[in-house]
Parts: C-alpha cells; sequence; structure tokens
C-alpha cells in the first residue's frame, strides 16, 4: 500500500487582513442589525451589550469606517464617554500591541462568546 506524505501549505488559507476585515465586517453586521425598532427584548439586550463595552472587550470603531479594519479592531483599556453625542475617547491595544487614543470614537463591542438565546418563558412573555 503506497501512502503519500501531506504537503505543508505555502501560505496560510486564510491571510491575517482577510480576518481582521471579516471580523469587522461581522461585528458592523450584528451592530446594524441590532438597530432595529421596536425590537423585542432580546434584540434589546443584545443592541444595549454591544453599545457598552467594558475595559477588556474586543472593540471595533464604526465612526472611521473607511480606515483599515486592523486600525480599527483592538482591546479596550479605557473610555472616558463624551455627553454631546460625538463618540468617546478610548485608550485602546491594538491587535498589533500598540496602544492608542481613539478620540470621537464611536465603539461596538465585538461579541468573543455566544449570545445567550432567551428562555421559553421569556418567549412566551413577548408573545
Amino acid at each position: 500500500m503506497n501512502q503519500t506524505q501531506a504537503q505543508p501549505i505555502a501560505d496560510p488559507p486564510v491571510a491575517h487582513t482577510e480576518l481582521v476585515d471579516a471580523l469587522a465586517a461581522t461585528a458592523l453586521s450584528l451592530y446594524r442589525a441590532a438597530m432595529v425598532a421596536n425590537a423585542g427584548e432580546f434584540v434589546s439586550s443584545l443592541r444595549h451589550d454591544l453599545l457598552h463595552p467594558r475595559p477588556g472587550d474586543i472593540v471595533l470603531d464604526v465612526h472611521d469606517w473607511w480606515r483599515p479594519a486592523d486600525e480599527r479592531l483592538g482591546v479596550l483599556e479605557h473610555i472616558m464617554r463624551q455627553a454631546d453625542g460625538g463618540g468617546c475617547v478610548a485608550f485602546v491595544r491594538r491587535l498589533n500591541g500598540r496602544y492608542e487614543t481613539w478620540k470621537h470614537a464611536h465603539l461596538v463591542k465585538v461579541n468573543t462568546q455566544p449570545f445567550n438565546l432567551p428562555t421559553t418563558q421569556t418567549q412566551e412573555r413577548v408573545a
């Protein structure tokens, strides 16, 4: 029986840039989906969670959408909210390890855990 050895892959199947772009696109899509009016309890809870990131959360700045995704993703270290609705000032550790201050940022939490779906009792109350 002739066995062939697997050949090493010259390039990884998914480049870092493509993976980061996909992560940013997924976070932005989830954010947009959660912005529906008259949403149920689950979507309202999801929206609150996405729009109120805490230190240690991975975040995406949706304000400067024209910048490359790897410049808009990072781990939130500290946040100062502005009262005028013009975003916030965030201290972020970017994916490359560099610390930055993002001014006028509109941050969305990037979920790293599955969502807690409503229980049957919660669904019955909504219906």
